[in-house]
């Protein structure tokens, strides 16, 4: 029969995988891109809020007078092509900082890859020195 397992030991457990994701997090690299992506997040939250348009300059607005006709119309065009434009200015900041977090994604998944083999490596070496070690003591106690 399994233990049941509590909510600290859950809570314990999932604390001991966040501690070593941490570990192996390479921080000068996110560190030193952090600049760039909070620069990107700002320019891309000054968009939004700039491309914000007053409700009274929406183009849903009801159709205006005969008379006023052309005019209005100019105006909703005109209008609805600034909002245009600013979704494309918008769009633009978000591929951006898109890249830059795809960027920076594939410069942790590299130094992942290389972390990993670096810990084999590391695994290997030390069962040789664990196996010179053995051997050694095998052949210090025979000898004597």
């Amino acid at each position: 029969m399994t233990p049941a397992v509590t909510p600290q030991r859950r809570a314990a457990n999932v604390a001991i995988g966040w501690l070593a994701a941490f570990k192996a997090i390479p921080w000068p690299h996110v560190i030193e891109a952090a600049p760039l992506i909070v620069r990107g997040a700002r320019t891309l939250l000054s968009n939004t809020r700039a491309a914000e348009v007053p409700a009274a300059a929406t183009p849903h607005q009801t159709p205006p007078a005969a008379a006023e006709d052309l005019d209005a119309m100019r105006a909703r065009l005109e209008a609805a092509e600034q909002a245009l434009n600013a979704l494309r200015a918008q769009q633009a900041a978000s591929s951006a900082l898109i890249e830059a977090l795809a960027e920076q994604d594939q410069r942790l998944v590299e130094a992942v890859e290389i972390l990993r083999v670096r810990s084999r490596a590391l695994l290997a070496v030390c069962g040789v020195l664990a196996l010179t070690l053995l051997a050694l003591l095998g052949w210090l106690w025979l000898g004597t």
